[in-house]
């Protein structure tokens, strides 16, 4: 299955976009659920498209596999996250975390700081920011991971200023610092 996605397309910059009847036509055959492919074989696939850089496809591999009737948890919506990260798809990353509260799947600080960076790699200081604000409402503390990733995303674009303001509210909440933090 995993060689039959990396065939596919990832989105403009790499030709064609893997379609979501693409993806599904990939995944035809395999069985989810109770005898079938349980959450560890997503993960590895989602791991595996993280490491190629290839976050829409990635994505649309989370949605095809939950309209299958698998199993969708938060290991698989960081794998996800991480591929945006790694590719700096900001946009992409922070619709996820919209998906994820929309599918009632318990949020967590790594996929929140893997939104955080993918801002961060797409030069998007302020949506790092807006991210890391929405973190309180979706029930995630923030930590000095997420924490790291907006201040570095500040520094990036020469935001200084806006890059003291955090490490200021970073410690006020008492949240230790690190050396990435500085």
């Amino acid at each position: 299955i995993l060689e039959r996605l990396l065939a596919l397309g990832d989105g403009p910059q790499r030709g064609t976009a893997a379609s979501p009847s693409a993806v599904r036509a990939a995944l035809q055959g395999a069985v989810f659920g109770r005898g079938g492919l349980g959450p560890a074989a997503t993960t590895s696939w989602l791991s595996a498209l993280a490491r190629a850089r290839r976050p829409h496809l990635a994505v649309e591999l989370l949605l095809a596999v939950q309209e299958a009737g698998g199993e969708i948890n938060v290991f698989h919506y960081g794998a996800a996250a991480s591929a945006c990260a790694k590719a700096g798809q900001w946009v992409t990353a922070c619709n996820l975390l919209s998906v994820m509260t929309g599918a009632r799947v318990e949020s967590s600080a790594i996929v929140y700081g893997a939104a955080i960076s993918a801002c961060e790699k797409g030069d998007n200081w302020a949506a790092a920011l807006a991210v890391l604000a929405g973190m309180p409402d979706a029930g995630v503390e923030a930590n000095t991971i997420t924490y790291s990733a907006a201040i570095s995303a500040c520094e990036k674009a020469g935001q200084w200023l806006v890059a003291l303001e955090l490490l200021g509210s970073m410690l006020s909440s008492s949240i230790q610092a690190n050396t990435i933090t500085y």
